[in-house]
């Protein structure tokens, strides 16, 4: 981490320290949220999107910095959306930001009827499981026909929003669009797969679920210190000792991963690192979510408790732009089609220099 990032991730940790209700869903219904208008003030949500574009600039690694803090603070704001997915999209195509909070999502298939006429495009369907759908300012819609993908920019005027949440409250909505007919100024051909979008979501995920990851552990080992049995702290048992050691592991496992994934972005093995830290993000939520809970018992369940806040975003994002079974049968496949167990250790000691097909 550089100095600049340091300072960056040092920033960001001060401003989310200084709102008590951050992660409560009463902070988004709300919007806009005051945590958003001050990070806006200092130009956070702008960071990894384009200058020409109208963000703060930055690169992919300043914006997982960030990223990895809204996890770690439990934040319900869609950073990662506007930032790392909106700022992503937005500079493949060349348009401009509109300086407020965005949203992206994906569809393929029969859900969304998408009809190209000269030099515009109608649109017409439903997508579920949008993030942030009721607050975006816009939405980037990759859409994947028979005949293409496209990236359409849909504005509020362009559809309706049935409001719908994940398991952490956080804004999971349906948006419905009915017959809209898009101009040649806000949708573009897509230089992009429907599979690199859902990779690098993924990949954002894993980075915000490792920064959830962490609070947990920090917070279960010291409630474990905190909290007495038989007159001494619970964390001098040994088998909540040995837990604590696990979830503890399962944390460094979780950021490496996700860390070494985010470094190799802009390299030949950006995609199956992505994917290896997927899998890897996924399984550490799990397990340290489990873990999490029986060292805290009952209490860890208890509306007021704060654990829910991550350990209900963990299990909400392990699902988040596919699952962590589909990931893992990617990943074998691409192994196998390696060559097996043999070509194994080679990849894992070439620093991920590998081609990107899946």
């Amino acid at each position: 981490m550089t100095a600049e990032q340091s300072m960056l991730r040092d920033t960001i940790r001060s401003i989310f320290h200084s709102f008590s209700d951050l992660a409560s869903p009463e902070s988004f219904k709300k919007w806009p949220s005051p945590l958003w208008i001050e990070l806006e003030k200092i130009g956070v949500t702008g960071i990894a999107i384009p200058e020409s574009a109208g963000g703060s600039g930055g690169s992919f690694v300043d914006a997982a910095t960030a990223v990895f803090e809204v996890g770690r603070s439990a934040a319900a704001i869609p950073f990662a959306e506007t930032t790392m997915l909106c700022g992503w999209l937005i500079g493949l195509v060349g348009w401009e930001w509109t300086g407020s909070a965005e949203t992206a999502a994906f569809v393929n298939g029969p859900a969304v009827e998408c009809r190209r006429e000269s030099h515009s495009l109608t649109l017409s369907g439903r997508v579920d499981v949008v993030p942030w759908a009721r607050t975006a300012s816009r939405i980037l819609l990759l859409v994947a026909t028979g005949g293409g993908a496209y990236i359409v920019s849909l504005e509020p005027r362009d559809f309706s929003v049935v409001p719908s949440e994940n398991l952490a409250g956080e804004p999971r909505d349906t948006v419905v669009i009915e017959g809209i007919t898009v101009n040649a100024d806000r949708w573009a051909i897509s230089p992009i797969s429907l599979d690199d979008f859902r990779i690098r979501g993924a990949l954002i995920r894993s980075v915000a679920m490792a920064g959830a990851i962490s609070s947990v552990a920090d917070a279960t080992n010291a409630f474990a210190l905190e909290r007495e049995q038989f007159g001494r702290p619970i964390a001098r048992f040994q088998a909540v000792q040995q837990l604590l050691a696990r979830v503890t592991e399962e944390s460094v496992a979780a950021i490496t991963s996700t860390r070494a994934a985010v470094d190799a972005v802009d390299t030949n093995g950006a995609a199956i690192a992505a994917l290896a830290a997927t899998v890897r993000a996924r399984k550490a939520a799990t397990r340290v979510a489990r873990m999490a809970h029986q060292v805290h018992g009952a209490i860890g369940i208890a509306e007021e408790f704060p654990l829910h806040y991550w350990t209900s975003r963990l299990w909400s994002w392990r699902n988040d732009f596919g699952s962590e079974a589909e990931w893992s049968e990617r990943l074998a496949t691409w192994v196998r089609n390696r060559g097996g167990a043999d070509e194994l250790w080679p990849m894992l000691t070439d620093n991920f220099d590998v081609a990107t097909k899946l």
